[in-house]
């Protein structure tokens, strides 16, 4: 997986080059995404598709960690609907 989508309310435009930090499961992943695409929506808010560019080096661990950011997302939500998480 290498994309996607996040809702802000700071304007960009397509093809923009915006560096992420992502925080998920007390863990920080950074790195540099692409918007590709944008849908306005209310109160002021976008939503933006982006596409997670691999540079390499140190600190740039966002996209190795998307991965690892969907498998437990998708954990909890079959923990919810099994009914364990309470």
């Amino acid at each position: 997986m290498s994309g996607f989508a996040v809702v802000a309310c700071q304007r960009y435009q397509i093809g923009d080059m915006v560096q992420t930090v992502f925080r998920y499961s007390g863990k920080e992943y950074r790195g540099s995404v692409c918007i590709r695409s944008v849908k306005e929506l209310t109160l002021g808010r976008l939503r933006y598709g982006v596409i997670c560019i691999k540079k390499g080096g140190a600190g740039d661990d966002l996209f190795d960690g998307l991965s690892e950011i969907t498998m437990g997302v998708q954990r909890e939500q079959l923990q919810r609907l099994s009914g364990a998480a309470g």
